[in-house]
């Protein structure tokens, strides 16, 4: 992540954020990437913008009702 999209893009010594990612996320990434081509990897469409990226909440909530745990699994009973 540039460092002008940091919590601290002011501080002079501040860096941009670099995540290491394992062979799977790479894959998937790259996926994207490829389907994307330079715009967002993951866009979520609105009514009032048409692209634009999507939420970390939305992410972490269909992440978390996948997991066998999630009481809001489909399939949970």
């Amino acid at each position: 992540m540039p460092k002008a999209r940091t919590k601290s893009p002011r501080h002079e010594n501040s860096t941009e954020l670099r995540v290491p990612l394992s062979c799977r996320s790479l894959a998937i990434i790259m996926h994207r990437k490829d389907r994307c081509g330079d715009g967002l990897l993951f866009p979520a469409k609105t009514r009032y913008r048409k692209n634009r990226a999507v939420e970390e909440k939305t992410i972490q909530t269909a992440v978390y009702s996948c997991h066998r745990y999630s009481q809001t699994r489909q399939d949970a009973g």
